[in-house]
C-alpha cells in the first residue's frame, strides 16, 4: 500500500510485503525529519550498563526525529526498551531481515539492536512538537516544597532549584541537618519506570559531583520521587534503590510523623 498522492512529504505508509530494502532506505532518508513507526515481529538485544534480550514477538518500534527510540509491547504504559534523545539509529538488511542498530552515548555507551523477520506495517509522519500547556501542576508542588521543605524532610533547607545536569533539570535539592542531600523529582501524574530511571540518573550525577570535594564524600544522596501514585514496577525499582516516594496529597495532612521521620525512627531503633 503506497501513500496518498500529494502526501509524500508529510506521511508515508507501507503495508506488509514491501521490500526490506525500501523500508531501510525510507527509514534512513526520513529519520531526521519524520517519526518512524514500524510494527512487526522482532527480537531485541540491549547492551550497556546492563544487558537484556527480548525474544521474538510482535512489537511497535518508534524512532523520533530527535533521536528518541521507544519500543512497546501490548501492555503497560512504560516501554519495553528505549534510548534517549540524541541516539543514532541506523538500518541495515542482513539475510532478508531488517536490522536497526541504535547507539547512545548520553549515559555511557549503550546499544539496542532490533531484528525484524516480519514487518506488518511501517509509517513515517511529521508530528507536532508543541507539547502540553500545563496549569497548576508540577510548578505548584515545587513551589510548595521550596517554601516549606519540611514537607519532605524535617529541618531541611533548599540548596538548589532547577539544577542543570546532562540528563535534564533537577526540580529541587535539599540538605538535612546531618548533611544528607535529597534529590527531588516531581511528577504531576502517576509515576512509572521512566520517572524512577530519571531520578537514578540525577542521583548518580550529584554523587559524582560530591566526590570532587573531600568534605562531601561521606555524605549520602537520597532520591525522592513526589507524585500522585506510582506503578508497581516503578515502586519495586524505587525500593531497590533505597529511594523515597511521597504523594503530594500528604502535604495537606499533619507532618508530626512523616514518611521520612518513620524511616529515621526505624533505622535508629534497629541500631540501638
Amino acid at each position: 500500500m503506497g501513500s496518498p498522492e500529494g502526501w509524500e512529504r508529510e506521511i508515508i505508509i507501507l503495508g506488509p510485503g514491501e521490500p526490506i530494502e525500501r523500508i531501510a532506505d525510507l527509514f534512513l532518508k526520513n529519520s531526521k525529519t519524520h517519526t518512524s513507526i514500524i510494527v512487526g515481529e522482532c527480537d531485541i538485544t540491549y547492551k550497556g550498563r546492563a544487558s537484556s534480550k527480548a525474544p521474538w514477538g510482535v512489537r511497535i518500534v518508534i524512532y523520533k526525529a530527535d533521536g528518541t527510540l521507544i519500543i512497546h509491547e501490548g501492555r503497560d504504559r512504560d516501554p519495553l526498551n528505549w534510548q534517549p534523545p540524541g541516539s543514532l539509529c541506523i538500518p541495515s538488511t542482513v539475510e532478508g531481515q531488517l536490522v536497526i542498530t541504535c547507539n547512545s552515548r548520553k549515559y555511557g555507551y549503550e546499544v539496542v539492536v532490533i531484528r525484524f523477520k516480519k514487518i506488518l506495517a511501517s509509517i513515517w509522519s511529521k508530528l507536532s512538537t508543541t507539547g502540553l500547556e500545563k496549569r497548576g501542576t508540577e510548578r505548584d508542588i515545587s513551589e510548595a516544597i521550596h517554601s516549606n521543605p519540611d514537607l519532605v524532610v524535617p529541618g531541611a533547607t533548599v540548596i538548589g532549584h532547577e539544577v542543570d545536569t546532562p540528563s535534564g533539570k533537577i526540580d529541587l535539592l535539599l540538605r538535612d541537618r546531618d548533611g544528607r542531600i535529597y534529590v527531588i523529582e516531581i511528577k504531576n501524574e502517576k509515576a512509572g519506570l521512566s520517572a524512577v530511571n530519571q531520578l537514578i540518573r540525577y542521583v548518580e550525577y550529584i554523587e559524582s559531583v560530591m566526590k570532587r570535594t573531600r568534605e562531601e564524600r561521606e555524605k549520602s544522596v537520597i532520591g525522592v520521587l513526589v507524585s500522585p501514585g506510582i506503578s508497581e514496577r516503578a515502586k519495586e525499582l524505587l525500593i531497590k534503590q533505597g529511594f523515597i516516594h511521597i504523594d503530594p496529597k500528604t502535604f495537606k495532612q499533619t507532618r508530626h510523623f512523616s514518611l521520612t521521620d518513620y524511616i529515621y525512627y526505624k533505622d535508629n531503633k534497629e541500631r540501638s
